[in-house]
C-alpha cells in the first residue's frame, strides 16, 4: 500500500543526488538508483491494477499504463529541457524534477494514509 508513495519519495532523493552531485560517482549512483526505483514504480503500478481493476478491464488498464510510461520516458528529456529554461543551471532542472516527484509522493502517501 505504501510502496508507490515511498518509491516516489526515494525517486526524488535520487534526483536530488543527481542535481547536487559534485563528482561523477555520485551522479552515476543517483542515476542507477533512479532507474531502479522507476522500475519498482512501474512494476508496482502493474500489480496495483491487477488488484483493483475488474478482470475484464485489466487489459485496457495495462495498455494505458504502458502508454503513459512510454510517454513519460520519451518526454523526460523535453521536460528537463523546459525546466532548464525556467531556471538556468545544470542542476536546477533535476532539482525541480525532484521537488515535483516529492510532491507527488507526499500526495499519494497522504491519500494512502487517509484510506486506512
Amino acid at each position: 500500500k505504501f510502496l508507490i508513495p515511498l518509491s516516489f519519495i526515494l525517486f526524488s532523493i535520487s534526483l536530488l543526488m543527481i542535481g547536487m552531485a559534485q563528482d561523477i560517482w555520485l551522479i552515476a549512483f543517483g542515476a542507477m538508483l533512479s532507474g531502479l526505483i522507476y522500475s519498482i514504480i512501474v512494476t508496482a503500478s502493474f500489480s496495483s491494477v491487477s488488484e483493483h481493476i475488474s478482470v475484464h478491464l485489466i487489459s485496457g488498464a495495462t495498455t494505458l499504463i504502458v502508454v503513459f510510461c512510454n510517454l513519460g520516458g520519451a518526454s523526460a528529456s523535453f521536460v528537463l529541457n523546459f525546466f532548464s529554461k525556467i531556471s538556468p543551471g545544470l542542476s536546477s532542472s533535476f532539482l525541480i524534477y525532484a521537488a515535483l516527484s516529492l510532491v507527488i509522493g507526499l500526495g499519494v502517501l497522504w491519500k494512502s494514509l487517509q484510506q486506512e
